[in-house]
């Protein structure tokens, strides 16, 4: 038996982002272990720390299946002295972007999905104009600004549901924006964590 079927023998398919994930994880608390943030920001330069904000936070709104952990980046570069309302308006426009893709995905690929899949959508969907326009609203915002999971698991079924772009994008990014300004201020008054 080679190495690599030992290795698919004790990792199945479902486990393996799960992994990248931790060991990400591991590696960056290791990396800022080392390297204090102030000094991450002195080697990458401030205008760069908010480009890479900005290009992981796109990232991590693509990203589906494997999250990408960028706001370990933005709580980092606010201890390393970088503005925390500019991160957390950098990371939500970067985060805007990435799910718009989501958004247009799910949109165009509703004819994929399985009926059984599409009642319950349709019906959620009903369920939903049966309610106040300020409360779904409100809801969106709330899990883009208090939640920390991916945004796809809103994004991609109001998407499916044909849900209108702007109802959902506006709350949901300003959302986004108060989440990644409250974590960098977790980043910036709590520098004994890094």
């Amino acid at each position: 038996m080679t190495y690599s079927e030992k290795v698919r023998g004790i990792v199945s398919k479902a486990q393996f982002p799960f992994l990248i994930l931790i060991a990400l994880f591991v590696a960056w608390t290791v990396f800022i272990y080392r390297i204090p943030p102030a000094d991450i920001i002195e080697i990458l330069g401030v205008r760069n720390g908010y480009l890479i904000t900005f290009v992981l936070a796109f990232l991590g709104g693509i990203s589906t299946f494997v999250p990408i952990p960028y706001y370990l980046f933005v709580m980092t570069f606010a201890a390393g002295g970088l503005n925390p309302f500019l991160l957390g308006f950098v990371a939500g426009i970067g985060l805007f972007l990435g799910d718009s893709t989501s958004y247009v995905i799910a949109y165009h690929g509703r004819e994929i999905i399985p009926s059984r899949i599409q009642k319950t959508i349709d019906r959620a969907y009903e369920w939903s104009l049966s309610h106040p326009k300020w409360l779904a609203s409100l809801a969106i915002f709330s899990y883009g600004a208090f939640i920390p999971l991916p945004d796809d698991l809103v994004v991609m079924p109001l998407g499916f549901i044909h849900y209108p772009y702007w109802r959902l994008m506006i709350p949901m990014t300003l959302g986004n924006i108060v989440f990644n300004t409250l974590a960098a201020f977790i980043g910036l008054y709590t520098p004994h964590l890094f």
